[in-house]
């Protein structure tokens, strides 16, 4: 499959509000922490904090640049001397 990218929230002031022990560089999969903020929110007995993630396919499946089937239609012809 051809890698697939990108990023939740993306642009400059947007996060999403994440658990407080949420480290960068944890994973799940395709998704992973790519960022984190330094300011802790007080929401009820919790604490909180800005986190950014991504999303790379290439985590979990294979992936390539270009996705064609071998071509497999002129071997047999020049095994058979055509």
């Amino acid at each position: 499959m051809r890698n697939i990218r990108g990023a939740l929230p993306n642009g400059p002031s947007r996060a999403f509000l994440g658990h407080e022990n949420i480290n960068v560089g944890e994973r799940d999969g395709a998704i992973s922490v790519s960022g984190m903020g330094d300011d802790y929110l007080q929401i009820g007995n919790r604490r909180v904090r800005w986190a950014f993630f991504d999303f790379d396919a290439s985590r979990v499946v294979p992936t390539a640049n270009e996705n064609r089937p071998i071509n497999i239609g002129l071997t047999p012809t020049i095994y058979l001397g055509v």
